[in-house]
């Protein structure tokens, strides 16, 4: 689909466009001559000229053939001055951070003016197409060679860019284990500042952990509590002197035994409750901050915290590469021949998502009209 109207939107550029075409007809007409005459120069081709069309094979040996490498350099200055003048155009208009970026951005019309590159003439076709294309001159969005380039170079950026994460990932990985002071760093750097974060994490986690649990192994904790009483009771020599007493020995031994496995009992059950129901418990977050400072002081503890850290950090590395590896464009290849589309589809995976779900329930799905 053509859009002419665009052109009208800037004038410049629509100069430049115009010129564009004018240097591109010279450009194939060029390329054109540079073919013909390298067919021209084989023996087989000229006897067949001189058989059938002798008037057009004596115009061209004498006329173009034999002056090709003048009529060639008409056409390198003319492009040689095109270049000049656009670049002094670009310099006026301030397109590039620097003036001299023009000849290395239009590399291929440099290059193409020397006689050895003459091939590179031909991508100021794809040059004029792309930029009618940003323009809105012209849609290359949709059609099989744009399409077709994307797609392959889309590959080979990925492909590239995985190649350099996972060298990059591979230096990283061995920085850390051979001891680089990279750990040291993450605690000092990274850790240390936000131990109070930290800390107070580390208590929410506690209280919902334990909020979460506690109901659960309430009875057995206090099982638990009997048993260690009981056994602690049996121990005892004055508990034992007590059961001896006669008549109401025994059964104030049972008793007492029975009220410190309450009172233990109750005493835990309370400050595990507190610890649960208080928003902000004082108590815990200074136990949990003593934890962390020790932790981060300790040259012991310190020490373990590193290698924890090293191994964290290898397997985190690791995961991370084995995701870089996936290769995104098999996937895309693969889902279009489930899907039968290549993105962006003309319907969504939403959409089918719906559907598939609407096929369950038995509810049509509402269609967004800005989909279509």
């Amino acid at each position: 689909m053509i859009n002419l109207s665009n052109l009208q939107k800037d004038k410049v550029s629509t100069a430049q466009v115009i010129a564009d075409i004018g240097v591109l007809i010279l450009v194939l007409i060029n390329l054109t001559l540079i073919i013909f005459n390298f067919l021209f120069s084989a023996e087989l081709v000229q006897n067949f000229l001189k058989t059938y069309l002798i008037s057009f094979y004596d115009f061209y040996n004498v006329y173009i053939f034999k002056n090709f490498a003048l009529i060639d350099l008409v056409f390198v200055g003319i492009f040689v001055t095109d270049i000049f003048v656009r670049w002094m155009i670009a310099i006026y208009l301030n397109t590039y951070h620097r003036w001299f970026f023009y000849p290395f951005v239009h590399w291929y019309d440099v290059l193409g003016c020397i006689p050895s590159f003459r091939s590179f003439r031909v991508l100021r076709l794809f040059a004029i197409l792309y930029k009618l294309h940003l323009m809105e001159v012209i849609n290359l969005s949709n059609t099989y060679i744009y399409k077709t380039l994307g797609k392959y170079f889309s590959i080979f950026v990925e492909e590239v860019s995985d190649r350099v994460v996972i060298n990059v990932l591979n230096e990283v990985q061995g920085e850390v284990m051979k001891g680089s002071p990279i750990v040291e760093k993450i605690v000092e750097d990274v850790v240390r500042p936000r131990s109070n974060l930290l800390t107070t994490w580390l208590t929410k986690r506690v209280q919902v952990v334990a909020a979460k649990n506690y109901p659960t192994y309430k009875y057995e904790l206090k099982r638990y509590v009997e048993t260690l009483i009981n056994e602690a009771v049996e121990k005892n020599a004055e508990i034992k002197t007590i059961g001896k007493v006669p008549i109401m020995g025994e059964f104030i031994s049972q008793n007492l035994e029975r009220a410190i496995a309450d009172i233990v009992f109750n005493v835990v059950n309370q400050l595990v409750e507190d610890a649960t129901t208080v928003e902000e418990n004082r108590i815990l977050k200074e136990v949990t901050e003593i934890l962390v400072e020790a932790l981060l002081i300790d040259s012991k503890s310190q020490e373990q915290f590193g290698m924890i850290t090293k191994g964290m950090i290898n397997e985190a590395l690791e995961l991370v590469k084995k995701q870089v590896a996936i290769k995104q464009w098999q996937l895309k290849e693969l889902e279009e021949k489930e899907f039968g589309f290549s993105p962006p589809a003309q319907e969504s995976i939403e959409e089918i998502e719906e559907e598939w779900e609407a096929e369950k329930t038995g509810i049509k799905p509402n269609k967004n009209p800005k989909r279509k």
